[in-house]
Protein backbone atom coordinates (compact mmCIF):
# COMPACT_ATOMS: atom_id res chain seq x y z
CA UNK A 1 0.00 0.00 0.00
CA UNK A 2 1.25 3.50 -0.75
CA UNK A 3 2.40 5.98 1.83
CA UNK A 4 -0.43 8.36 0.96
CA UNK A 5 -3.01 5.64 1.64
CA UNK A 6 -1.22 4.79 4.89
CA UNK A 7 -1.41 8.41 6.01
CA UNK A 8 -5.12 8.59 5.22
CA UNK A 9 -5.87 5.26 6.94
CA UNK A 10 -3.86 6.28 10.00
CA UNK A 11 -6.55 8.82 10.86
CA UNK A 12 -9.18 6.05 10.95
CA UNK A 13 -7.29 2.90 12.04
CA UNK A 14 -3.76 3.71 13.29
CA UNK A 15 -3.23 0.30 14.92
CA UNK A 16 -4.05 -1.53 11.72
CA UNK A 17 -1.56 0.54 9.71
CA UNK A 18 1.15 0.10 12.34
CA UNK A 19 0.61 -3.66 12.51
CA UNK A 20 0.83 -3.96 8.73
CA UNK A 21 3.97 -1.83 8.61
CA UNK A 22 5.55 -3.83 11.42
CA UNK A 23 4.40 -7.10 9.85
CA UNK A 24 7.10 -6.66 7.20
CA UNK A 25 9.66 -7.45 9.90
CA UNK A 26 12.15 -5.42 11.87
CA UNK A 27 13.91 -3.72 8.99
CA UNK A 28 15.89 -0.70 10.05
CA UNK A 29 16.26 0.46 6.45
CA UNK A 30 12.51 1.08 6.22
CA UNK A 31 12.42 2.97 9.51
CA UNK A 32 15.25 5.28 8.53
CA UNK A 33 13.77 5.74 5.04
CA UNK A 34 10.51 6.93 6.60
CA UNK A 35 12.42 9.26 8.92
CA UNK A 36 14.66 10.75 6.21
CA UNK A 37 11.68 11.10 3.86
CA UNK A 38 9.74 13.00 6.49
CA UNK A 39 12.70 15.25 7.29
CA UNK A 40 13.24 16.04 3.60
CA UNK A 41 9.53 16.76 3.16
CA UNK A 42 9.50 19.13 6.14
CA UNK A 43 12.65 20.85 4.85
CA UNK A 44 11.19 21.37 1.37
CA UNK A 45 7.90 22.57 2.86
CA UNK A 46 9.75 25.46 4.49
CA UNK A 47 11.15 26.83 1.21
CA UNK A 48 8.15 29.12 0.46
CA UNK A 49 8.42 30.74 3.89
CA UNK A 50 12.15 31.30 3.44
CA UNK A 51 11.63 32.67 -0.07
CA UNK A 52 9.01 35.08 1.23
CA UNK A 53 11.22 36.18 4.12
CA UNK A 54 14.19 36.74 1.79
CA UNK A 55 12.03 38.69 -0.65
CA UNK A 56 10.73 41.08 1.99
CA UNK A 57 14.06 41.49 3.84
CA UNK A 58 16.87 42.68 1.58
CA UNK A 59 19.51 42.21 4.28
CA UNK A 60 19.37 38.41 4.19
CA UNK A 61 19.71 36.09 1.21
CA UNK A 62 17.64 33.01 0.50
CA UNK A 63 20.70 30.79 0.89
CA UNK A 64 21.37 32.21 4.34
CA UNK A 65 17.91 31.08 5.39
CA UNK A 66 17.86 27.70 3.66
CA UNK A 67 21.26 26.29 4.71
CA UNK A 68 20.66 26.34 8.48
CA UNK A 69 17.27 24.73 7.90
CA UNK A 70 18.89 22.08 5.72
CA UNK A 71 21.46 21.30 8.39
CA UNK A 72 18.80 21.17 11.12
CA UNK A 73 16.34 18.90 9.31
CA UNK A 74 18.73 16.62 7.44
CA UNK A 75 21.48 16.13 10.03
CA UNK A 76 20.27 17.14 13.49
CA UNK A 77 16.57 16.17 13.47
CA UNK A 78 17.12 12.45 12.66
CA UNK A 79 19.58 12.14 15.54
CA UNK A 80 17.25 13.98 17.89
CA UNK A 81 14.30 11.83 16.81
CA UNK A 82 16.29 8.64 17.40
CA UNK A 83 17.00 9.95 20.90
CA UNK A 84 13.34 10.80 21.43
CA UNK A 85 12.33 7.30 20.30
CA UNK A 86 14.78 5.77 22.79
CA UNK A 87 13.46 8.01 25.56
CA UNK A 88 9.86 7.11 24.75
CA UNK A 89 10.79 3.41 24.78
CA UNK A 90 12.40 3.73 28.21
CA UNK A 91 9.38 5.60 29.58
CA UNK A 92 7.02 3.02 28.10
CA UNK A 93 9.05 0.22 29.70
CA UNK A 94 8.85 1.93 33.08
CA UNK A 95 5.09 2.20 32.67
CA UNK A 96 4.78 -1.49 31.76
CA UNK A 97 5.17 -1.47 27.99
CA UNK A 98 6.33 -4.61 26.22
CA UNK A 99 7.50 -3.19 22.88
CA UNK A 100 10.94 -3.37 21.36
CA UNK A 101 13.38 -0.60 20.52
CA UNK A 102 12.52 -0.98 16.84
CA UNK A 103 8.78 -0.71 17.47
CA UNK A 104 9.35 2.50 19.42
CA UNK A 105 11.31 3.97 16.52
CA UNK A 106 8.77 2.85 13.93
CA UNK A 107 5.87 4.21 15.97
CA UNK A 108 7.54 7.61 16.32
CA UNK A 109 8.77 7.87 12.75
Amino acid sequence: MSVVNDIARTYVRPREVFRRRFGAGAREDRAIAVLIGACVLIFVAQWPKHARDAHFDDTVSLEALIWPTFYAWIFVAPLALYGLAALSHVVARILGGRGTWFRARLALF
